[in-house]
């Protein structure tokens, strides 16, 4: 059955697509039990990814919830785990690149 996640109004780069998804076979490859990526944002002002285990999900999905708030997106096509949702308006409308090592945010150029 297909889920139905929250989704946000931001693309991917082939590029960022391509790490993200070599991301998450990495940790499948180490073992991670149902691994989702996650979007998060540093004190530094920069984003990063990772990818959440199973256990992480399971901690963080109810105390969210408890909230109103979601843990997982779809954000082009693929899941995201978003704990941080006091910064999900700075991904909508815009598009996720990567690039020397780091993720970057473009304004989306829609026609």
């Amino acid at each position: 059955m297909a889920k139905n996640y929250t989704p946000i109004n931001c693309n991917l780069t082939p590029h960022a697509r391509d790490y993200l998804l070599r991301l998450l076979e990495r940790r499948k490859a180490r073992g991670y039990v149902a691994p989702v990526l996650c979007l998060l944002k540093a004190t530094d002002e920069k984003w990063y990814a990772e990818v959440y285990n199973q256990t992480n999900i399971d901690g963080l999905a109810p105390k969210l919830a408890s909230l109103g708030k979601p843990l997982i997106y779809m954000l082009d096509g693929l899941e995201f785990a978003i704990p941080q949702f006091n910064f999900l308006h700075e991904l909508s409308g815009k598009t996720i690149d990567y690039k020397d090592r780091s993720i970057f945010l473009e304004e989306n150029n829609a026609t």
